[in-house]
């Protein structure tokens, strides 16, 4: 019981640590597939809608263990925590399944496709500046500030996109400079 209990924490570094590297590897092999592409779209990785699943899976189970099983004196706080996280895990199917950037290169504007399905029409010529920090993209409009996560399929074809319409891009100050 010591040995999983000690080994627990390290087995989740790792299967967090290979999620994103599969989420990288996708994203790139994505990007190569489309690079010639006049339209392409950006999507969140296919491995997202799979994490979202599993987790919904598995808080569902938990939710009913704690609603139904447990006699435990903590049956609420414990269907309460598992019910938001699979809400969350809901959440981030539908986010998954339903957000996309859908970008032509011949066009002057890009549509925004967002939950809960709204859609906005960005022109190149409203948007001001984009910055990558950490582990977000931020692009700014004249009216509007969009986010998008690095890991984003097809992201490079995009940020190729934003420099041929002379986009500004504002580079990351270095650290212990």
């Amino acid at each position: 019981m010591e040995m999983i209990r000690r080994l627990t924490p390290a087995l989740v570094v790792l299967a967090v640590t290979l999620l994103f590297s599969a989420m990288k590897k996708w994203s790139e092999k994505k990007c190569q597939q489309d690079k010639g592409k006049e339209n392409f779209v950006l999507r969140h990785p296919r491995i997202t809608l799979w994490v979202g699943c599993l987790g919904g899976n598995c808080f569902l189970g938990l939710l009913i263990w704690a609603c139904f099983v447990s006699s435990d004196a903590s049956r609420i706080l414990s269907a309460l925590v598992f019910g938001g996280l699979f809400l969350l895990s809901i959440a981030l199917i539908l986010s998954t399944l339903s957000w996309r950037v859908e970008v032509s290169r011949k066009k002057d504007y890009f549509r925004w496709i967002s939950l809960p399905f709204r859609t906005c029409q960005v022109y190149y010529r409203d948007c001001i500046s984009y910055e990558i920090k950490r582990t977000t993209l931020i692009l700014k409009t004249t009216g509007k500030t969009f986010r998008m996560d690095t890991l984003t399929e097809n992201l490079a074809l995009f940020l190729e996109v934003l420099d041929a319409h002379h986009v500004k891009y504002i580079p990351q100050p270095q650290k212990g400079k």
